[in-house]
């Protein structure tokens, strides 16, 4: 499987010994990265860096079966800024806010890094909850993922 920044570090070279449509077929997905729409409707779309995800087809390639939940030591804007940085290697496809924000970061058909575990990251969705360990409200409940609601804190 190809990361997005790998297919862009190659696109000279396709460009020298392919067709113009398959040297910018990279670029094409670059765009449709930075210029796509959340998968659930009420979150800000703010993509993570092309650095720190894979492209992929998903369910059409693999399966997605689990939903990873972490609980992050920091601010919403700290986790989105984290996910930015492509020296990072690491995202999720959701960062949830203290005051109920949603930003989704890298589009649920594409592989975020955020298990720790290539096979997991496969298969699962991320989501990123800033609710810091010491807190006490750090209960989640499974109803609203069977439910299919959408991202929940």
């Amino acid at each position: 499987m190809r990361r997005r920044l790998g297919w862009l570090c190659i696109v000279p070279a396709l460009a020298a010994i392919a067709s113009i449509q398959t040297a910018l077929e990279p670029i094409e997905k670059v765009e449709a990265a930075v210029s796509a729409t959340p998968d659930y409707p009420a979150a800000t779309w703010i993509p993570a860096s092309l650095a720190n995800y894979s492209y992929a087809n998903r369910p059409h390639d693999r399966q997605i079966n689990l939903i990873v939940i972490h609980d992050i030591e920091g601010s919403y804007a700290s986790a989105i800024a984290t996910f930015q940085d492509p020296a990072r290697a690491g995202s999720a496809h959701y960062v949830i806010g203290a005051q109920g924000q949603v930003a989704q970061m890298v589009q649920e058909h594409d592989i975020a890094w955020h298990a720790g575990n290539w096979d997991y990251n496969t298969r699962s969705i991320g989501i990123e909850r800033t609710t810091p360990a010491s807190s006490v409200a750090r209960t989640i409940t499974p109803t609203p993922v069977r439910t299919g609601t959408g991202p929940t804190t």
